[in-house]
């Protein structure tokens, strides 16, 4: 502030901080990579037990924060400004087509035409 009061503005003009956030702001992103790490924590110990493997687990749970910062940098690329609007259709957009796929995976595993035995034809 010294350096806006110095050189940018008038020598009438002058920038007084009122209220300091500094500490809020400190205390909030604490908090907020506090309870991103217990919920990755619990994403994988909840993977793991329904995959039953480490390494399934760990790329399961890296893959949509992976998919966010590449649609953030792709919206960046493109000049989309990062509000609420597309903020929701991206996250919208990555829970369908993660569903969508999952689906399509199953029924495509599932539902697959298996080959049946012929019938035993009766010898007369």
């Amino acid at each position: 502030m010294s350096e806006l009061n110095s050189t940018r503005l008038a020598d009438s003009v002058r920038i007084v901080p009122i209220y300091d956030r500094a500490d809020l702001v400190h205390n909030t992103l604490h908090t907020v990579s506090h309870t991103l790490l217990e919920g990755l924590v619990i994403v994988v110990a909840v993977l793991f037990l329904f995959l039953g493997s480490v390494r399934a687990a760990l790329l399961a749970a890296i893959t949509i924060p992976l998919s966010l910062l590449f649609a953030f940098v792709c919206m960046h690329f493109a000049g989309i400004p990062a509000n609420l609007l597309s903020l929701g259709a991206l996250d919208f957009g990555i829970i369908v087509d993660r569903n969508a796929d999952h689906g399509g995976a199953h029924r495509f595993f599932t539902c697959r035409a298996t080959p049946r035995a012929e019938p035993r034809r009766r010898d007369r």
